[in-house]
C-alpha cells in the first residue's frame, strides 16, 4: 500500500510541475514575436523576460522528471538539496494557503478543496522531507 501512495504522490507531483512548468513556457512563446517586431524598444527586458521563463521552466521540467522517474540526486536520491526542497515545499504551501484565502473570499468551493488539496501535499511533502533528514542523521 505504501508503494502504491509514494507512486501516486510522485506521479501528482510531476504533474503539478509539468503544470507550473507550462506557465514559464506559454509567457515565453508569447514574448518571442515581441523580440522581432522592430518597432520594439525594450529588447533587453524582453530578453531578461524570456531567460528567466526559459530558467524556470528548465528548472521546473528538470523537478517533473525526478518526479516522474523517481530518479533524484546521487548523494541522497532527492529531487533536490534539502533547504531548497524545504524553501519550494514552503513556497507551495503559502500559494496553497492564498488560493484557499481567495476561494474563502470569493465563496468559491472549487478554489478551497483545490487549495486544501495543495496543503495537504505540501504539508506530506515537507513530512517527507523532514523525515529524510532525521534518516540521514541518526
Amino acid at each position: 500500500m505504501n508503494a502504491i501512495l509514494q507512486t501516486f504522490f510522485r506521479i501528482f507531483g510531476g504533474a503539478i510541475l509539468c503544470f507550473f512548468a507550462f506557465i514559464p513556457a506559454w509567457v515565453g512563446i508569447h514574448l518571442v514575436p515581441s523580440l522581432i517586431d522592430p518597432a520594439e524598444r525594450q529588447i533587453v527586458s524582453l530578453l531578461v523576460a524570456l531567460a528567466v521563463c526559459i530558467a524556470l521552466m528548465y528548472f521546473l521540467g528538470l523537478l517533473a522528471y525526478r518526479a516522474f522517474t523517481g530518479r533524484g540526486r546521487k548523494s541522497d536520491g532527492g529531487l533536490l538539496p534539502p533547504w531548497a526542497m524545504m524553501a519550494f515545499v514552503f513556497t507551495f504551501g503559502i500559494f496553497a494557503l492564498a488560493i484557499v484565502g481567495f476561494g474563502l473570499y470569493n465563496g468559491d468551493m472549487r478554489a478551497i478543496r483545490g487549495g486544501v488539496g495543495y496543503l495537504v501535499s505540501a504539508i506530506a511533502a515537507f513530512g517527507i522531507i523532514r523525515w529524510r533528514q532525521i534518516k540521514g542523521r541518526g
